[in-house]
């Protein structure tokens, strides 16, 4: 009877666990290594895009997207949707500079795409001046997948450097 009885709860105990297993692989959210890549191409992008172009930054973004950034004296500042974006972006490509160098990349899956987490540097080069450090900072980015490809759908940047001052 002891016998019957523990192995009816080790059954019971495995039962239930491989439920649960098989719940959870079900329910998971992973991102196979094109997805990774795609994400990838869309943050390098975003810097070409700033930097060099051939096109403005704008395009990496989805349709409903936020960018949030604090940088020198500007303080949670943003822009909201892709005509904003676009604007916002077109402008700051005819002063810029700079070049963006940006590393660490970790991207993790979500419940609605994924998220990314990565560095930036900020060089900047004007007239015959030695290239400065003007920025160093982090991205949290929340990304999408969309009927076009993997897009931006919130970035928030925090400088992490004092703003430069001149002397």
């Amino acid at each position: 009877m002891k016998l019957t009885k523990l192995l009816s709860i080790i059954l019971f105990l495995l039962i239930t666990g491989s439920l649960g297993w098989l719940y959870a692989q079900a329910n998971s959210v992973d991102l196979s290594p094109q997805d990774l890549y795609e994400i990838e191409q869309v943050v390098q992008g975003y810097h070409r895009g700033i930097d060099i172009g051939p096109e403005d930054a704008s395009w990496v973004f989805s349709e409903d997207a936020v960018f949030e950034y604090s940088a020198g004296n500007v303080i949670g500042a943003e822009v909201r949707g892709k005509d904003a974006l676009k604007e916002f972006y077109a402008n700051l490509r005819k002063t810029n500079t700079s070049r963006h160098l940006v590393s660490n990349l970790v991207i993790s899956p979500t419940e609605d795409g994924a998220r990314g987490s990565l560095y930036m540097t900020t060089l900047d080069k004007t007239d015959n001046s030695p290239v400065a450090v003007t920025g160093f900072g982090v991205y949290e980015d929340e990304y999408i997948k969309t009927e076009i490809g993997w897009r931006i759908k919130k970035r928030v940047y925090t400088q992490q450097m004092p703003p430069v001052t001149t002397q």
